[in-house]
């Protein structure tokens, strides 16, 4: 993460007048175009400090991009943005600054990813909440539904559906159903058809974790 550069911000006071100790307030954020692509930007404060952060949402490694994406679902998810198509909607939202350290860790091509994220409860009878993706949709379209054995639901959907599909996460807990209803609520904005929405599956799970984490 590189320092953002020395210019005069309107927001920079207004910001400060807001950011809690501990927390990491955003006041400025916007993209910006290269060469190589198109880059997310975000400046946020810690305590008085002014920080930067930047990472490609567009480029032409398709693994770059898609770290990029997947930081940038995570973002939202922490401060509880469904979607940064409009960018002024990130400004004054908080997040701890420990998140800035995971984005740093997704953006790194040479990590590796979980393929499936995957919680089991103590009690076998609890249903799962899942979230499938559309691995060949040109934007992405995940799925967030709710069952009893998530690979026995992946398997009925593909033999209806034209797409490839996979499971990104499955979470077993006793309030499977509030979740799912508190997702397609939170997402709301970005629904596609059904249970079908235009997110990234990071996104989702990062919702459907804290909510399991909340209840728990």
């Amino acid at each position: 993460m590189q320092q953002p550069n020395a210019e005069p911000n309107p927001m920079l006071n207004l910001a400060l007048a807001y950011a809690a100790a501990g927390d990491a307030l955003i006041f400025d954020c916007n993209y910006k175009k290269d060469a190589f692509g198109r880059m997310f930007w975000c400046d946020y404060l810690v305590g008085e400090e002014a920080r930067h952060m930047e990472f490609y949402v567009d480029h032409l490694n398709e693994r770059l991009q898609l770290r990029g994406r997947y930081a940038l679902a995570a973002l939202l998810a922490a401060i509880d943005v469904p979607s940064a198509d409009e960018t002024w909607a990130l400004l004054e939202k908080k997040f701890h600054p420990a998140l800035v350290d995971d984005i740093a860790a997704i953006t790194d091509i040479r990590s590796k990813l979980p393929s499936r994220y995957t919680v089991k409860s103590d009690d076998e009878k609890d249903r799962y909440v899942y979230v499938i993706e559309c691995t060949d949709s040109e934007l992405p379209l995940c799925k967030i539904g709710i069952a009893k054995d998530p690979d026995a639901r992946l398997r009925q959907l593909l033999t209806s559906s034209p797409h490839s599909l996979k499971i990104h996460a499955d979470i077993q807990c006793q309030n499977a159903m509030a979740i799912e209803a508190a997702a397609h609520e939170h997402f709301a904005s970005r629904r596609k058809n059904g249970e079908w929405f235009a997110i990234h599956p990071y996104q989702a799970i990062a919702f459907i974790a804290s909510r399991t984490q909340e209840a728990a």
